[in-house]
Parts: structure tokens; C-alpha cells; sequence
């Protein structure tokens, strides 16, 4: 737990550099929350809460990175700014996917490594800039949806979790029971 609270908190310390115009230093610190992800992935998670962690931190280390490359080039490279947000929403909707299927009894793997490779690549592109940046963000949105896919073709080609039968609700004693309409005989 404390490799994903500290990663967690690098997340930040990446997004308040990148915004105070110090990419460099925003995509290394990045580079180390990334890191520090797969390191805590690697060991395992030990505890419901370190899983909890765990699966907040990817989402959070792409939030924190995208969001700012979006605002930081929103008027410069508008191209730039609305990749890094499309990446950031397929990143979050495969997030969700992954977290919607595993909490529905759905079997999907965590991969990991490819998010350390999609948040690196990021990071590497915020570090050199100019058309690498873009490059490195075309990277990550492919990785983001390869995510998605294999997420939606694991919880696709698994059968169907059976939900137990709801019961009819049964009539409250304060309800009165529903009298005919008077009107039915009458044509």
C-alpha cells in the first residue's frame, strides 16, 4: 500500500508541475508514479483496501497527466489538447469497464504492463514535447482501446452471470386492494 500512496501523490506532484510549466520535471515524476504502479501491481495486493487503491491509482496517474496536457495546449496545439481528452475518456471508460466487470462476477486480468507502458509512453512524450508528444498520445489512445476491447471480449466470450429471480413486491396491509372501475360495464 504505501508504493500506491506514494504513487498516488507523485500522480499530483506530475500534474502540478505540468501545469506550472515544467513538463520535464512533470513527466519524470509521472514516470515514477508509473513505476511505482507496476511495482505495487508485481507484489500484489495484499488487502482489499491496497486493491481499491490499486485500482484508483491508474485512473488517477491518467487523469492527472492528460488533463493537464489538454489544458496547457488547449490554445497552442488544439489538436494536442483534444487527444490527450480522448484518451483520458477511452482510459476511464476501460477503467470502469474493468472495475463494472470484476464487481458483476466477471473474470478480467488487471494488464498491468500495459498501462505502465501507455502511461510511460505519455510521460515520455510530455518530457520531450512538440510532435512526440502528439505521437506518444496516438500510442496511448491505441493502448487505451486495445484496454477496452480485450476487456469487452473478456466479459463477452464468459457466460452469463445468472441474477437470482426478484420476487413479486407483495401488497402493503396499508394499501386497499384495487376496486373495479365502475365505468367498465358501461359502453
Amino acid at each position: 500500500m504505501p508504493l500506491i500512496g506514494l504513487s498516488i501523490l507523485l500522480s499530483g506532484a506530475a500534474s502540478l508541475l505540468i501545469l506550472l510549466g515544467q513538463p520535464v520535471w512533470g513527466g519524470v515524476t509521472a514516470s515514477a508514479s508509473a513505476l511505482l504502479q507496476a511495482g505495487a501491481a508485481a507484489t500484489g495486493a495484499p488487502s482489499d483496501r491496497s486493491r481499491l487503491l490499486w485500482g484508483a491509482a491508474g485512473p488517477l496517474a491518467d487523469a492527472a497527466v492528460l488533463a493537464p496536457v489538454a489544458w496547457m495546449h488547449r490554445e497552442s496545439d488544439p489538436g494536442v489538447a483534444a487527444l490527450a481528452l480522448i484518451t483520458l475518456g477511452v482510459c476511464l471508460v476501460a477503467s470502469y469497464e474493468r472495475a463494472r466487470g470484476v464487481a458483476l462476477g466477471y473474470r478480467i486480468a488487471p494488464m498491468w504492463s500495459l498501462r505502465l507502458v501507455r502511461q510511460v509512453a505519455v510521460a515520455a512524450g510530455v518530457i520531450a514535447g512538440g510532435a512526440a508528444l502528439a505521437a506518444t498520445l496516438w500510442i496511448a489512445l491505441v493502448l487505451a482501446t486495445v484496454s477496452l476491447v480485450s476487456r469487452a471480449a473478456a466479459v463477452a466470450t464468459q457466460p452469463a452471470r445468472a441474477r437470482p429471480a426478484q420476487p413479486e413486491p407483495s401488497p402493503s396491509p396499508e394499501t386497499p386492494p384495487a376496486v373495479p372501475s365502475s365505468d367498465a360495464g358501461r359502453a
